[in-house]
C-alpha cells in the first residue's frame, strides 16, 4: 500500500426477522460501498506533544490487558491501582499500587500473587469492580489456552486471592464488567468461543451463556442506539452482534457478517464530534496479509448501525490480530476522547486515533514500551492524583509496563527535569 491509507464505508441494509429457541435474532446481509482511496499528505497539524515513564519491568514479555481502578480497600480508599496478567510462568496478577507524593511524575510499588493460574493456562482476559457487594475490589480474568476459564479473584487488603472460577467453551481475550442487563446490578460480560457468557453474583458465581454461532473475541457494553433504553452488550469477531435484554429475553442483532480482519477489542465512547451521542469502536487484526482495515467505528444513524473503517499500516505485516483499545480524553487537541489503539504484533506500532468534526480520521504513532516487542494491553484514566488535566494512559509491552501523559507544561529538556523518563514522542498526527 505504500503511504496510500484505505477509508472504507459499510453500510447495513434493514434487518430479517428470525426466530431461533428462546432468543430473537436478527440477521442482517452486509453492503461494503464506497472504497476509497487516500494519500497521505505531509502532516500540518499542531502537534501535541506524549511524554513516557516506565513503571514496571515483568519476569517476561508476556504481560496482557490492564485495568486502573481504586476504592480497592472500600469506598474511603483513593489509592490508584494498576493490575494486569502475565500469561507465561510463573503466571499471575500484578498490581501497581501508586506511592507518588505530588507533582508530575508517578510512582508505583508492585506486589504480584504468584502461580495463581494453573500451567499452561495463559491468562489474558480482564476487567475489575465489586462482584459481590462486600466494598472491596474484585477482578476477573479468562486464558486463552485449555484449560479455559473464567476465574473470579477478590482483594484482601494486600493481594488478591483465589474466590471461584468456572469452564467455558474457548479463549477469553475481554472481559467487560458492566450493567448490561440494565437491572441496576453489573455483571461480567465474556466472549468465549462462539458464546457469550453472563456471570453474576448470587451467594457465588452463576454463569449464564448464549450460543452466537460465531467466534467472538471482543466485548463492549455501552448505550450506542438510542431508540433502546439503557444500555446494549456488543460482541465480535468475524461477526457483529448487539446482544439486548428486552424484559424477558436476551434479543441478538447481527450488525455485521464477514469481516475480513476479525474485531479482537472494542469499547463505547463518544468518539465523533459530528455526531451526537456514543460510537462503538473495533480493532481489527489477523496474521494473513493483506490488512483490510484495522479500526471500525459503528454509528446509530436514524434506523440502522453505520459503520467507517480505517487502515493505517504501511506494511502488510503491520497485522493487529490479539490488539487491544481503550477510549480516553488524552489529549487536549481534539474535541472528543481518543482511541488508543495497540496491536498484537512486534512490528504494530501503538497509536493514537481520533476523529475531527467532519469524520476526518487521524492517527498518531506512539512510542512502543520497548522496540520491535508485543503489546496486548492498554488502559486509560486518572493515573496521577495530583492533576487535573487530561486521563494518562498505560501500555502493556515488552515485558513493560509504560506510562504515557500529554505533556502539560513546556519543561525544558534536562536531564534533572526528564530523570526517569525513557521516550518522548511528539510528531504531528496524520490524516487518513
Amino acid at each position: 500500500m505504500g503511504n496510500e491509507i484505505k477509508w472504507i464505508f459499510i453500510g447495513l441494509l434493514f434487518p430479517l426477522l428470525l426466530g431461533a429457541g428462546n432468543l430473537t435474532i436478527y440477521s442482517a446481509k452486509p453492503a461494503l460501498e464506497g472504497s476509497k482511496d487516500f494519500t497521505v499528505s505531509t502532516p500540518s497539524a499542531e502537534s501535541t506533544v506524549i511524554d513516557t515513564m516506565k513503571l514496571y519491568d515483568a519476569s517476561t514479555a508476556t504481560i496482557r490487558r490492564v485495568r486502573i481502578g481504586k476504592n480497592f480497600n472500600g469506598p474511603d480508599d483513593d489509592t490508584i491501582r494498576i493490575v494486569t496478567v502475565q500469561s507465561a510462568s510463573p503466571r499471575k496478577i500484578i498490581t501497581l499500587t501508586d506511592t507518588s507524593s505530588g507533582g508530575r511524575f508517578v510512582k508505583f510499588k508492585s506486589t504480584t500473587s504468584s502461580d495463581t493460574f494453573p500451567s499452561g493456562s495463559t491468562p489474558c482476559g480482564l476487567d475489575i469492580g465489586d462482584f459481590d457487594g462486600d466494598y472491596y475490589i474484585d477482578l476477573f480474568a479468562g486464558t486463552t489456552v485449555s484449560p479455559f476459564r473464567f476465574y473470579w479473584f477478590e482483594w484482601n487488603g494486600t493481594n488478591f486471592i483465589p474466590r471461584d472460577s468456572t469452564d467455558v467453551s474457548g479463549a477469553i481475550w475481554n472481559i467487560a464488567y458492566a450493567d448490561g442487563d440494565n437491572d441496576g446490578t453489573k455483571e461480567a460480560y465474556s466472549p468465549s468461543g462462539s458464546y457469550l457468557y453472563i456471570v453474576r453474583y448470587n451467594n457465588g458465581l452463576v454463569k449464564d451463556s448464549i450460543n452466537l454461532g460465531n467466534t467472538v473475541y471482543a466485548i463492549a457494553v455501552g448505550d450506542v442506539n438510542p431508540n433502546l433504553p439503557g444500555n446494549e452488550v456488543y460482541v465480535a469477531g468475524t461477526n457483529l452482534f448487539r446482544v439486548y435484554w428486552n424484559g424477558s429475553e436476551w434479543d441478538v442483532q447481527t450488525i455485521y457478517s464477514g469481516f475480513s480482519d476479525p474485531a479482537w477489542s472494542a469499547m463505547v465512547g463518544d468518539v465523533d464530534a459530528g455526531r451526537v451521542g456514543n460510537e462503538l469502536v473495533l480493532t481489527h487484526g489477523r496474521t494473513a496479509n493483506p490488512l483490510s482495515y484495522q479500526v471500525s467505528v459503528w454509528s446509530w444513524n436514524v434506523n440502522n448501525y453505520e459503520g467507517r473503517a480505517w487502515k493505517w499500516a504501511s506494511s502488510t505485516s503491520e497485522w493487529y490480530e490479539k490488539g487491544d483499545l481503550y477510549i480516553g480524553d488524552v489529549s487536549d487537541k481534539e474535541p472528543v476522547s481518543e482511541v488508543i489503539i495497540v496491536g498484537g504484533s512486534t512490528s504494530a506500532t501503538p497509536i493514537l486515533f481520533w476523529l475531527d468534526a467532519d469524520g476526518t480520521g487521524y492517527y498518531y504513532p506512539l512510542p512502543e514500551p520497548r522496540y520491535n516487542t508485543t503489546e496486548y494491553g492498554v488502559c486509560a484514566g486518572n493515573i496521577n492524583k495530583y492533576t487535573d488535566y487530561r486521563d494518562e494512559f498505560v501500555v502493556m509491552g515488552g515485558g513493560h509496563v509504560l506510562y504515557y501523559h500529554e505533556r502539560y507544561i513546556d519543561l525544558a529538556l534536562t536531564s534533572l527535569d526528564y530523570e526517569g523518563y525513557i521516550l518522548k514522542k511528539g510528531t504531528s498526527p496524520i490524516s487518513l
